[in-house]
């Protein structure tokens, strides 16, 4: 069954909607806790599954609100741009940034600060099939929409920090971050990026202009995101 965004158990399962035949297969899977009823009234942004544990419903559709107030998007279809970074004042940090624009989607990837043990720069474009599956990953398997936008375990000083913010094309931006604290999805994340880290490696001569450019870049997005988002999940 699917984990909990929430609590991270995988006691869990699927809510059926709808009138339901009381045949034994069905009650096979109410006895065996493979399924739940989720009652007849059925919309759009019903939940997909339960968790027993937490008691908590999860697996909604990745919907918001527009600035009107009116009309629903999906998050999968208005996300403009993608920025993961995580690590910790020893090690440094893994910095990615994924962006679509109307030319394309590239990804970028820099370890700062930059080191002789770092991992190399890289840059490269990806396919809208790429992007797609990267969206399904967030919003389908991870759940990401129903995240807290804060994890922090006060009781240790250094360790690891983390940022996830991904902007909409409207402008807001959804962020998540922590500091020694994690969401359940966590290290499902973090496989999720390890393909960003392969790609044309940039030259030894060109790794100080990278490592500006993208330094003024993410300096330039956050204070985007600053100025346009109060939403700060």
């Amino acid at each position: 069954m699917k984990k909990c965004p929430k609590c991270g158990s995988n006691k869990t399962a699927s809510i059926v909607y709808g009138l339901i035949s009381p045949d034994e297969e069905t009650k096979r899977a109410l006895e065996n806790h493979e399924i739940i009823l989720g009652g007849c009234c059925i919309s759009d942004e019903d939940p997909k599954f339960y968790c027993f544990d937490c008691a908590k419903e999860f697996g909604t559709p990745p919907f918001y609100t527009d600035e009107t107030g009116v009309f629903k998007k999906d998050l999968r279809e208005t996300v403009t741009s993608v920025y993961f970074s995580y690590g910790g004042f020893f090690g440094g940090y893994d910095n990615f940034l994924i962006e679509k624009t109307q030319s394309g989607i590239v990804s970028n990837y820099l370890h700062l600060p930059i080191a002789t043990k770092s991992r190399n720069p890289v840059s490269r474009e990806l396919s809208y099939k790429e992007w797609e599956k990267l969206m399904n990953a967030f919003y389908s398997k991870m759940f990401v929409h129903e995240w807290d936008g804060e994890y922090v375990n006060y009781d240790i000083l250094d360790g690891t920090q983390w940022s996830l913010e991904l902007r909409l094309e409207d402008g807001s931006v959804k962020r998540y971050h922590g500091s020694n604290a994690f969401p359940p999805y966590w290290e499902e994340l973090k496989k999720l990026f390890e393909p960003y880290f392969v790609g044309p490696s940039i030259n030894e001569n060109d790794k100080v202009k990278t490592m500006e450019w993208f330094i003024r870049r993410i300096i330039r997005i956050k204070n985007e995101n600053d100025r346009y988002s109060p939403d700060r999940q």
